[in-house]
């Protein structure tokens, strides 16, 4: 939904802010790529969720996270049609 859509775009804009004082923020990082997938921009998630779990290698979710963002960034198969 529109409203959906809003909400999505000012929490990556509060993250990308909290990112550009913290850096470094396992959680920020996890968080802004999370709102990346949930707008279909999987691309620009998966560097963020790798930073992440650079700083967190034992994050058992950001790595979940990551294997699907980068699912979802292969394109699709065609169907086989006939």
């Amino acid at each position: 939904s529109h409203q959906m859509r809003g909400e999505l775009d000012s929490a990556l804009a509060a993250y990308r802010a909290g990112l550009a004082l913290e850096p470094d923020n396992a959680a920020l990082l996890r968080r802004a790529a999370l709102t990346l997938l949930q707008q279909n921009a999987p691309r620009q998630a998966i560097p963020l969720f790798e930073r992440s779990l650079a700083l967190e290698p034992g994050h058992h979710k950001t790595r979940q996270l990551l294997a699907r963002a980068r699912a979802q960034a292969k394109p699709k198969a065609p169907v086989p049609t006939g």
